[in-house]
């Protein structure tokens, strides 16, 4: 049987460790020599439906992950910053990228990191459309298009295709990483077993 080869990238622009996970996921996808599928969906939806707690909610893991993002943060060499008004609401972001994925496919990927950027660098809120409308104007990107087109019913139908389809794959965190359809890594850790499982398999 024909296999796709290619690496989904699930991941939520409310979660840290999905951004964190923007910083190489090209990387990994040139490295396995696999077409990388950028896949934003609603982390929030999947967690109430498989009923996994949100890390904020349960103080010793919180007490970790603000640990372990700083490691993280050390290895790539970044500095974040917690975004104002967190836990945001990832609606309106993952839309434009579906908007832009239509649209102008060309500027997809790179809006994302961008935005993504936005929220844990700069720590803006990615629910306030003045903070998307500057990220789309720094990417030469007619703002009012795309504010349009994110109401549009088949813009949202797409997000809600794209978040129950990946709980109906039995994804709940962010980021997960689908690779050739079938394997499936939650975490930032996993690129390691990624890489180093496909890169031997590639050929």
């Amino acid at each position: 049987m024909q296999v796709n080869k290619k690496l989904e990238f699930y991941f939520d622009f409310s979660s840290s460790y999905g951004y964190l996970a923007t910083l190489f996921v090209e990387d990994l996808a040139r490295d396995i020599d696999r077409e990388l599928i950028w896949r934003p969906y609603l982390m929030g939806a999947a967690m109430k439906i498989t009923g996994i707690p949100v890390t904020l909610e349960v103080p010793i893991k919180r007490d970790y992950v603000g640990r372990d993002v700083a490691r993280y943060c050390e290895h790539f060499g970044v500095k974040m910053k917690t975004p104002d008004g967190f836990p945001f609401s990832s609606v309106a972001a993952s839309r434009v990228f579906y908007v832009l994925t239509d649209d102008q496919p060309s500027l997809a990927a790179d809006w994302c990191k961008s935005a993504a950027k936005a929220a844990w660098e700069a720590g803006k809120n990615l629910s306030d459309w003045n903070i998307i409308q500057e990220t789309l104007l720094n990417l030469d990107t007619e703002p009012g298009q795309v504010a349009a087109r994110i109401r549009e019913a088949d813009v949202k139908e797409r997000l809600r295709k794209e978040t129950d389809g990946a709980i109906q794959r039995g994804l709940w965190g962010s980021p997960h990483f689908i690779v050739d359809e079938h394997d499936m890594y939650w975490g930032c850790d996993k690129r390691f077993e990624i890489r180093n499982t496909y890169s031997i398999k590639k050929n």
